[in-house]
Protein backbone atom coordinates (compact mmCIF):
# COMPACT_ATOMS: atom_id res chain seq x y z
CA UNK A 1 0.00 0.00 0.00
CA UNK A 2 2.95 2.33 0.95
CA UNK A 3 4.39 1.90 -2.40
CA UNK A 4 1.37 2.43 -4.27
CA UNK A 5 0.77 5.83 -2.47
CA UNK A 6 4.30 6.95 -3.09
CA UNK A 7 4.44 5.80 -6.70
CA UNK A 8 0.97 7.68 -6.78
CA UNK A 9 2.53 10.83 -5.32
CA UNK A 10 5.92 11.16 -7.46
CA UNK A 11 3.03 10.78 -10.96
CA UNK A 12 1.55 13.71 -9.68
CA UNK A 13 4.43 15.40 -8.32
CA UNK A 14 6.17 15.40 -12.01
CA UNK A 15 3.03 16.21 -13.58
CA UNK A 16 2.78 19.51 -11.22
CA UNK A 17 6.28 20.32 -11.86
CA UNK A 18 6.05 19.78 -15.78
CA UNK A 19 2.87 22.00 -15.62
CA UNK A 20 5.11 24.58 -13.89
CA UNK A 21 8.01 24.29 -16.28
CA UNK A 22 5.84 24.81 -19.09
CA UNK A 23 3.83 27.81 -17.64
CA UNK A 24 7.61 29.16 -17.36
CA UNK A 25 8.39 29.19 -20.96
CA UNK A 26 7.47 31.38 -24.25
CA UNK A 27 6.17 28.99 -27.19
CA UNK A 28 5.09 29.97 -30.43
CA UNK A 29 4.34 28.08 -33.44
CA UNK A 30 2.27 24.92 -34.57
CA UNK A 31 3.72 21.05 -33.91
CA UNK A 32 3.47 19.67 -37.55
CA UNK A 33 4.23 15.35 -37.84
CA UNK A 34 6.90 14.69 -39.81
CA UNK A 35 6.75 11.69 -42.96
CA UNK A 36 8.25 9.00 -39.82
CA UNK A 37 5.56 10.32 -37.31
CA UNK A 38 7.52 12.21 -35.27
CA UNK A 39 7.04 15.77 -34.14
CA UNK A 40 8.67 18.66 -34.40
CA UNK A 41 8.39 22.19 -33.41
CA UNK A 42 7.88 25.24 -35.80
CA UNK A 43 9.42 28.59 -34.68
CA UNK A 44 9.48 27.43 -31.10
CA UNK A 45 11.40 29.56 -28.30
CA UNK A 46 12.73 28.51 -24.93
CA UNK A 47 13.32 31.21 -23.04
CA UNK A 48 15.93 30.85 -20.56
CA UNK A 49 16.67 27.25 -21.88
CA UNK A 50 21.26 27.28 -21.57
CA UNK A 51 20.60 24.60 -24.94
CA UNK A 52 18.98 27.25 -27.15
CA UNK A 53 20.64 30.61 -25.67
CA UNK A 54 24.17 31.30 -24.76
CA UNK A 55 25.29 34.47 -22.91
CA UNK A 56 24.26 37.71 -24.59
CA UNK A 57 22.17 38.59 -27.21
CA UNK A 58 23.20 35.66 -29.42
CA UNK A 59 21.44 32.67 -30.37
CA UNK A 60 22.64 29.53 -29.89
CA UNK A 61 22.77 27.38 -31.33
CA UNK A 62 21.99 29.76 -34.40
CA UNK A 63 18.52 28.30 -34.97
CA UNK A 64 16.78 27.72 -38.87
CA UNK A 65 14.02 26.45 -37.89
CA UNK A 66 10.83 27.26 -39.91
CA UNK A 67 8.84 30.42 -39.37
CA UNK A 68 5.56 29.26 -41.18
CA UNK A 69 4.08 26.44 -43.49
CA UNK A 70 6.60 25.07 -45.79
CA UNK A 71 5.35 23.47 -48.64
CA UNK A 72 7.42 20.55 -50.62
CA UNK A 73 7.65 21.45 -54.09
CA UNK A 74 7.50 18.64 -56.66
CA UNK A 75 11.10 16.37 -57.07
CA UNK A 76 12.12 16.89 -60.46
CA UNK A 77 14.54 14.21 -61.49
CA UNK A 78 17.82 14.85 -63.65
CA UNK A 79 15.88 12.07 -66.39
CA UNK A 80 16.85 8.34 -66.75
CA UNK A 81 20.81 8.77 -67.14
CA UNK A 82 21.05 11.28 -63.57
CA UNK A 83 17.91 10.63 -61.69
CA UNK A 84 19.80 11.86 -58.59
CA UNK A 85 20.80 15.31 -60.29
CA UNK A 86 18.15 17.87 -60.93
CA UNK A 87 18.34 20.96 -62.66
CA UNK A 88 20.37 23.98 -61.35
CA UNK A 89 18.19 25.80 -59.48
CA UNK A 90 17.90 27.74 -55.71
CA UNK A 91 15.85 27.87 -52.66
CA UNK A 92 13.41 30.26 -50.46
CA UNK A 93 14.86 30.75 -46.98
CA UNK A 94 12.71 28.02 -44.59
CA UNK A 95 13.54 30.25 -41.30
CA UNK A 96 13.74 33.15 -39.97
CA UNK A 97 17.66 33.73 -41.60
CA UNK A 98 19.70 34.65 -44.39
CA UNK A 99 22.68 32.89 -46.18
CA UNK A 100 24.95 35.59 -48.10
CA UNK A 101 27.91 33.89 -49.80
CA UNK A 102 30.99 35.52 -50.42
CA UNK A 103 32.06 37.26 -53.94
CA UNK A 104 34.70 34.39 -53.93
CA UNK A 105 31.96 31.70 -53.71
CA UNK A 106 30.00 33.54 -56.18
CA UNK A 107 32.21 33.92 -59.13
CA UNK A 108 31.68 29.71 -59.34
CA UNK A 109 28.51 30.55 -59.59
CA UNK A 110 28.38 33.61 -62.68
CA UNK A 111 28.42 31.10 -65.13
CA UNK A 112 29.36 26.99 -65.94
CA UNK A 113 32.88 26.01 -64.40
CA UNK A 114 33.14 22.86 -65.90
CA UNK A 115 36.64 22.30 -67.66
CA UNK A 116 37.60 25.73 -65.70
CA UNK A 117 37.79 24.74 -62.23
CA UNK A 118 41.30 25.22 -61.94
CA UNK A 119 41.65 28.80 -64.37
CA UNK A 120 39.36 30.01 -61.98
CA UNK A 121 40.83 28.48 -58.41
CA UNK A 122 44.39 30.38 -59.90
CA UNK A 123 42.38 33.59 -60.36
CA UNK A 124 41.32 33.25 -57.00
CA UNK A 125 44.68 32.78 -55.10
CA UNK A 126 45.06 35.71 -53.33
CA UNK A 127 41.36 35.61 -51.80
CA UNK A 128 42.35 32.12 -51.16
CA UNK A 129 45.26 32.79 -49.63
CA UNK A 130 43.32 35.38 -47.26
CA UNK A 131 40.28 32.73 -46.38
CA UNK A 132 43.17 30.21 -45.26
CA UNK A 133 44.80 32.96 -43.25
CA UNK A 134 41.65 32.86 -41.18
CA UNK A 135 40.34 29.64 -41.31
CA UNK A 136 43.80 28.03 -40.49
CA UNK A 137 44.33 30.52 -37.14
CA UNK A 138 40.82 29.47 -35.76
CA UNK A 139 40.72 25.78 -36.70
CA UNK A 140 42.18 24.68 -33.41
CA UNK A 141 39.92 26.49 -31.18
CA UNK A 142 41.44 25.04 -27.96
CA UNK A 143 37.90 25.76 -26.22
CA UNK A 144 37.69 29.67 -26.70
CA UNK A 145 35.47 31.52 -29.30
CA UNK A 146 36.79 32.22 -32.68
CA UNK A 147 38.40 35.44 -33.35
CA UNK A 148 36.38 38.10 -35.62
CA UNK A 149 37.50 38.11 -38.96
CA UNK A 150 40.01 41.32 -40.25
CA UNK A 151 37.89 43.50 -42.60
CA UNK A 152 39.91 41.95 -45.40
CA UNK A 153 39.23 38.25 -44.44
CA UNK A 154 35.47 38.95 -43.99
CA UNK A 155 35.38 40.30 -47.68
CA UNK A 156 36.13 36.64 -48.29
CA UNK A 157 34.26 34.50 -46.21
CA UNK A 158 30.29 34.14 -46.73
CA UNK A 159 28.01 34.11 -43.97
CA UNK A 160 24.72 33.33 -42.30
CA UNK A 161 22.93 36.29 -40.14
CA UNK A 162 20.12 35.67 -37.27
CA UNK A 163 18.06 37.80 -35.46
CA UNK A 164 18.92 38.93 -32.09
CA UNK A 165 16.28 39.66 -29.41
CA UNK A 166 16.97 43.40 -29.83
CA UNK A 167 16.12 43.60 -33.62
CA UNK A 168 19.82 43.24 -34.78
CA UNK A 169 21.13 40.31 -36.63
CA UNK A 170 24.77 38.40 -35.70
CA UNK A 171 26.84 37.11 -38.49
CA UNK A 172 28.01 33.80 -38.32
CA UNK A 173 30.83 33.04 -40.83
CA UNK A 174 31.30 29.98 -42.79
CA UNK A 175 33.90 29.06 -45.21
CA UNK A 176 33.05 30.20 -49.45
CA UNK A 177 32.55 27.34 -51.25
CA UNK A 178 34.84 26.45 -54.39
CA UNK A 179 34.70 23.82 -56.84
CA UNK A 180 38.08 22.42 -56.00
CA UNK A 181 35.68 21.13 -53.62
CA UNK A 182 38.73 20.69 -50.84
CA UNK A 183 41.86 22.78 -49.53
CA UNK A 184 41.74 26.01 -52.11
CA UNK A 185 45.55 25.92 -52.50
CA UNK A 186 45.80 22.26 -53.11
CA UNK A 187 45.83 20.46 -56.70
CA UNK A 188 45.16 23.52 -58.97
CA UNK A 189 48.09 25.50 -57.67
CA UNK A 190 50.81 22.76 -57.13
CA UNK A 191 51.49 23.48 -53.78
CA UNK A 192 52.98 20.03 -52.65
CA UNK A 193 53.25 21.37 -48.74
CA UNK A 194 49.40 20.82 -48.86
CA UNK A 195 48.30 17.75 -48.13
CA UNK A 196 45.31 16.74 -50.16
CA UNK A 197 43.38 15.63 -46.52
CA UNK A 198 44.39 18.67 -45.25
CA UNK A 199 40.58 20.07 -43.46
CA UNK A 200 41.83 23.69 -42.26
CA UNK A 201 39.98 25.34 -45.18
CA UNK A 202 36.64 24.69 -43.20
CA UNK A 203 34.81 26.81 -40.95
CA UNK A 204 32.72 24.34 -38.67
CA UNK A 205 30.48 25.56 -35.80
CA UNK A 206 31.85 27.24 -32.56
CA UNK A 207 29.63 27.14 -29.62
CA UNK A 208 32.51 28.23 -27.00
CA UNK A 209 31.50 31.91 -24.90
CA UNK A 210 33.89 33.63 -22.24
CA UNK A 211 31.38 32.43 -19.56
CA UNK A 212 32.17 28.93 -20.77
CA UNK A 213 28.92 27.57 -22.81
CA UNK A 214 28.70 24.34 -23.66
CA UNK A 215 26.65 22.60 -25.99
CA UNK A 216 25.29 18.83 -26.90
CA UNK A 217 25.37 17.52 -30.30
CA UNK A 218 24.54 14.19 -32.17
CA UNK A 219 26.65 12.89 -34.86
CA UNK A 220 25.72 10.65 -37.82
CA UNK A 221 29.22 9.36 -39.76
CA UNK A 222 27.97 7.56 -43.07
CA UNK A 223 31.27 6.13 -44.06
CA UNK A 224 33.23 6.43 -41.31
CA UNK A 225 36.57 4.25 -42.04
CA UNK A 226 37.93 1.07 -40.57
CA UNK A 227 40.32 1.48 -38.38
CA UNK A 228 40.51 4.28 -35.17
CA UNK A 229 43.60 5.79 -34.27
CA UNK A 230 44.64 6.86 -31.57
CA UNK A 231 41.91 9.10 -29.70
CA UNK A 232 43.68 12.00 -28.19
CA UNK A 233 46.47 12.55 -30.92
CA UNK A 234 45.23 13.75 -34.36
CA UNK A 235 46.67 16.05 -37.28
CA UNK A 236 44.18 18.74 -38.25
CA UNK A 237 46.30 19.11 -41.43
CA UNK A 238 45.85 15.51 -42.48
CA UNK A 239 42.14 14.71 -41.89
CA UNK A 240 41.15 11.33 -41.01
CA UNK A 241 43.79 10.11 -43.40
CA UNK A 242 43.08 6.66 -43.94
CA UNK A 243 41.68 5.76 -40.29
CA UNK A 244 37.99 6.68 -39.03
CA UNK A 245 36.70 10.00 -38.79
CA UNK A 246 34.79 9.35 -35.49
CA UNK A 247 38.10 10.63 -33.76
CA UNK A 248 38.47 13.60 -35.41
CA UNK A 249 35.07 14.79 -35.19
CA UNK A 250 34.55 13.87 -31.93
CA UNK A 251 37.34 16.04 -30.68
CA UNK A 252 36.75 18.68 -33.66
CA UNK A 253 33.44 19.64 -32.06
CA UNK A 254 34.80 18.84 -28.29
CA UNK A 255 37.52 21.60 -29.03
CA UNK A 256 34.21 24.42 -30.35
CA UNK A 257 32.09 23.13 -26.70
CA UNK A 258 29.91 21.18 -28.57
CA UNK A 259 30.15 17.64 -27.08
CA UNK A 260 28.60 14.47 -29.40
CA UNK A 261 26.00 12.69 -26.41
CA UNK A 262 25.46 10.70 -29.45
CA UNK A 263 27.01 8.54 -32.28
CA UNK A 264 25.63 6.74 -35.10
CA UNK A 265 28.70 5.48 -37.69
CA UNK A 266 28.08 3.27 -40.68
CA UNK A 267 31.02 1.30 -42.23
CA UNK A 268 30.14 -1.33 -45.40
CA UNK A 269 33.99 -2.39 -45.59
CA UNK A 270 34.67 -5.62 -43.07
CA UNK A 271 35.80 -4.40 -39.96
CA UNK A 272 38.09 -6.03 -37.06
CA UNK A 273 35.81 -5.65 -34.25
CA UNK A 274 38.21 -5.52 -31.83
CA UNK A 275 40.95 -3.58 -33.54
CA UNK A 276 38.08 -0.94 -34.20
CA UNK A 277 36.78 -1.07 -30.30
CA UNK A 278 39.88 -1.55 -28.60
CA UNK A 279 41.21 2.31 -28.82
CA UNK A 280 38.22 3.40 -27.99
CA UNK A 281 37.82 5.17 -24.37
CA UNK A 282 34.59 3.71 -22.44
CA UNK A 283 33.06 7.53 -22.91
CA UNK A 284 32.91 7.06 -26.33
CA UNK A 285 32.04 3.54 -26.72
CA UNK A 286 29.12 4.27 -24.81
CA UNK A 287 28.11 6.75 -27.10
CA UNK A 288 28.63 5.25 -30.43
CA UNK A 289 26.33 2.61 -32.46
CA UNK A 290 28.34 1.19 -35.07
CA UNK A 291 26.87 -0.38 -38.03
CA UNK A 292 29.08 -3.14 -40.10
CA UNK A 293 27.07 -2.40 -42.68
CA UNK A 294 25.95 -0.55 -45.92
CA UNK A 295 23.77 2.41 -45.69
CA UNK A 296 20.46 1.27 -46.53
CA UNK A 297 18.69 4.02 -48.71
CA UNK A 298 16.46 4.08 -51.62
CA UNK A 299 17.59 6.07 -54.39
CA UNK A 300 15.69 8.55 -56.73
CA UNK A 301 13.00 9.72 -56.67
CA UNK A 302 11.71 8.11 -53.86
CA UNK A 303 14.27 9.46 -51.16
CA UNK A 304 13.36 13.04 -52.16
CA UNK A 305 9.91 12.39 -52.42
CA UNK A 306 9.69 11.31 -48.65
CA UNK A 307 9.82 7.31 -49.49
CA UNK A 308 12.61 6.26 -47.16
CA UNK A 309 14.16 3.24 -46.55
CA UNK A 310 11.83 1.19 -43.17
CA UNK A 311 15.44 -0.41 -42.22
CA UNK A 312 19.02 0.25 -42.20
CA UNK A 313 18.38 4.05 -43.56
CA UNK A 314 20.07 6.93 -42.36
CA UNK A 315 17.07 9.44 -43.29
CA UNK A 316 14.26 7.56 -41.38
CA UNK A 317 16.70 7.10 -37.93
CA UNK A 318 17.05 10.73 -38.21
CA UNK A 319 14.24 12.11 -37.34
CA UNK A 320 13.24 9.37 -34.62
CA UNK A 321 16.83 10.12 -32.89
CA UNK A 322 17.61 13.97 -32.57
CA UNK A 323 15.31 16.65 -30.67
CA UNK A 324 15.53 20.45 -31.47
CA UNK A 325 18.13 20.95 -28.66
CA UNK A 326 20.56 18.84 -30.42
CA UNK A 327 23.36 20.76 -32.49
CA UNK A 328 23.23 17.90 -35.53
CA UNK A 329 26.22 17.01 -37.79
CA UNK A 330 26.31 14.90 -40.43
CA UNK A 331 29.23 13.98 -42.84
CA UNK A 332 28.26 11.60 -45.78
CA UNK A 333 31.30 9.95 -47.75
CA UNK A 334 30.39 6.97 -48.77
CA UNK A 335 32.76 6.46 -51.79
CA UNK A 336 29.82 5.09 -54.67
CA UNK A 337 30.83 5.94 -57.50
CA UNK A 338 29.21 5.51 -61.01
CA UNK A 339 26.12 6.86 -62.68
CA UNK A 340 24.30 5.99 -59.91
CA UNK A 341 26.24 7.53 -57.01
CA UNK A 342 24.89 5.02 -54.39
CA UNK A 343 22.73 6.27 -51.94
CA UNK A 344 25.05 9.27 -50.74
CA UNK A 345 23.37 11.74 -53.70
CA UNK A 346 19.84 10.50 -52.49
CA UNK A 347 20.72 11.45 -49.29
CA UNK A 348 22.15 14.64 -49.81
CA UNK A 349 19.44 15.81 -52.12
CA UNK A 350 17.02 14.70 -50.20
CA UNK A 351 18.08 16.61 -47.21
CA UNK A 352 18.01 19.58 -49.43
CA UNK A 353 14.91 19.24 -50.80
CA UNK A 354 12.52 18.33 -47.71
CA UNK A 355 12.06 20.68 -45.44
CA UNK A 356 11.45 18.08 -42.76
CA UNK A 357 14.58 16.91 -43.16
CA UNK A 358 16.85 20.07 -43.36
CA UNK A 359 14.83 21.63 -40.27
CA UNK A 360 17.00 18.98 -37.85
CA UNK A 361 20.50 19.43 -39.41
CA UNK A 362 22.87 21.66 -38.28
CA UNK A 363 26.08 20.79 -40.54
CA UNK A 364 26.80 18.65 -43.18
CA UNK A 365 29.76 17.35 -44.31
CA UNK A 366 29.36 16.13 -47.74
CA UNK A 367 32.60 14.46 -50.20
CA UNK A 368 30.57 15.00 -53.51
CA UNK A 369 32.29 12.43 -56.07
CA UNK A 370 32.10 14.59 -59.69
CA UNK A 371 33.80 14.90 -62.70
CA UNK A 372 36.65 17.32 -61.94
CA UNK A 373 38.05 17.77 -65.47
CA UNK A 374 39.51 14.65 -65.82
CA UNK A 375 41.32 14.99 -62.97
CA UNK A 376 42.35 11.56 -61.03
CA UNK A 377 43.69 13.06 -58.83
CA UNK A 378 41.31 12.51 -55.73
CA UNK A 379 41.12 8.52 -56.43
CA UNK A 380 37.74 8.81 -58.11
CA UNK A 381 39.04 7.61 -61.40
CA UNK A 382 37.45 9.43 -64.80
CA UNK A 383 34.47 7.15 -65.55
CA UNK A 384 30.89 7.93 -65.88
CA UNK A 385 29.47 10.96 -63.27
CA UNK A 386 25.33 10.57 -64.25
CA UNK A 387 26.19 14.39 -64.98
CA UNK A 388 28.06 15.32 -62.00
CA UNK A 389 29.98 18.34 -62.35
CA UNK A 390 31.53 20.94 -60.47
CA UNK A 391 28.59 22.92 -61.46
CA UNK A 392 25.88 20.75 -59.90
CA UNK A 393 28.12 19.94 -56.81
CA UNK A 394 28.45 23.86 -56.06
CA UNK A 395 24.96 24.24 -56.76
CA UNK A 396 23.31 21.24 -54.32
CA UNK A 397 25.87 22.59 -51.56
CA UNK A 398 24.65 26.35 -52.01
CA UNK A 399 20.91 25.05 -51.62
CA UNK A 400 21.76 23.17 -48.45
CA UNK A 401 23.18 26.65 -47.16
CA UNK A 402 20.02 28.61 -48.87
CA UNK A 403 18.34 25.62 -46.59
CA UNK A 404 19.54 26.52 -43.48
CA UNK A 405 22.84 24.03 -43.12
CA UNK A 406 26.59 24.74 -42.73
CA UNK A 407 27.67 22.53 -45.84
CA UNK A 408 30.78 21.84 -46.47
CA UNK A 409 33.18 20.34 -48.92
CA UNK A 410 34.22 17.04 -46.98
CA UNK A 411 37.45 15.37 -47.88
Amino acid sequence: MYIRFAVAALVIGTSLYLLVELANCQFSGTLTPTRAGHMWLQTASLIGSSNLLATGLDPWPPQHRPNGTLLKQPWVSGGQENPCVPALHHLSPRGDYEYHPSDVEKEWMKFPRRKKICKTAREQQEQSRIWMNYTASVFKANQRPDREPTEEEARVLSYFSYPRSDGSRVKRYVEPLSGVARHPLWLCLSDKSIDGQNTTYLLPENACTKDGNRAKGVFFDLGSGQNVRDFEMYDYAEGSGMGSSIPLFFRMYADRCIDFHAIYAWEVRHVDHNQFWDPLPDEIRARLRFFNRPVQENGCPDSPQGNFSERGGFLNMLASTVSLDDYVVVKVDIDSLGMGAGPELAIVESIAHLPELSTLIDELYFEYHFYFDGATTFGWGGGNFGGRDVDTAINLMVRLREAGIRSHFWV
